[in-house]
């Protein structure tokens, strides 16, 4: 945890607006989001790795995650962009939440 932001945390009901970016192990970015307006994500439709990882944080929060390719997108990746047993690092920035 970077920056723990307000005492509020998300549920794994709430929607999250967040700027993020995500690599791979050799640094490569294979997702990345500048514009919180453009997330509006519920967070029970996102990664393990996420679930478990924003709500320790409040709005105003910044935290840092590795997390293990089980807790994201496992032995069957992600498209081309995220190769099958692939750890991942996000740093991830809650802009607000409802």
């Amino acid at each position: 945890i970077i920056a723990e932001g307000s005492v509020g945390r998300p549920k794994s009901s709430s929607i999250i607006y967040c700027t993020y970016k995500g690599t791979l192990l050799n640094d490569s970015i294979f997702d990345q989001q500048t514009n919180p307006g453009r997330t509006g994500f519920q967070l029970t439709s996102l990664i393990q790795g996420w679930q478990i990882g924003i709500p320790k944080i409040g709005k105003g929060g910044t935290i840092k995650m590795v997390i293990p390719s089980n807790l994201a997108y496992g032995c069957k990746g992600s498209g081309a962009a995220v190769p099958p047993n692939s750890p991942l690092f996000f740093e991830v920035s809650l802009v607000d939440f409802f």
